[in-house]
C-alpha cells in the first residue's frame, strides 16, 4: 500500500475490490459494532532502518468502505531510546576520577 493507492479507494468501494487492488491487509480488527478495520502498512526505509511508517486504516461496514484514515509514525528520537548519550565525553571524565 502507498499513498496514491490509498487515495484511489473511494467510500462505498466493496471490500473485495480493496483486497484485489491492495492485497491482503497487514491486520484485520473486528470492532464491537461488527465493522472491520483493515490495516495496511507502508514503511519508508533508510538502509535497514525504518525512518517513517504510514498506517492506512480502512473501515469496512456491510462489506463496503465507509471510512478511511492515515496515521504517520516516526521512530523515537535517539535521546528517547538511550538514557546515556555516548557522545557526552564529560560522563567519561567523571568515571576516571
Amino acid at each position: 500500500m502507498n499513498r496514491a493507492r490509498f487515495n484511489e479507494i473511494e467510500l462505498g468501494t466493496p471490500v473485495e475490490q480493496v483486497v484485489e487492488k491492495c492485497g491482503s491487509p497487514y491486520q484485520i480488527y473486528t470492532r464491537k459494532d461488527g465493522s472491520q478495520e483493515y490495516k495496511y502498512l507502508e514503511r519508508i526505509l533508510m538502509g535497514e532502518e525504518t525512518v517513517q511508517e504510514y498506517r492506512y486504516l480502512i473501515l469496512i461496514k456491510d462489506g463496503k468502505v465507509f471510512s478511511k484514515r492515515v496515521v504517520r509514525q516516526f521512530p523515537p528520537a535517539y535521546n528517547e531510546i538511550y538514557n546515556d548519550d555516548p557522545n557526552n565525553f564529560s560522563q567519561l571524565d567523571s568515571l576516571d576520577h
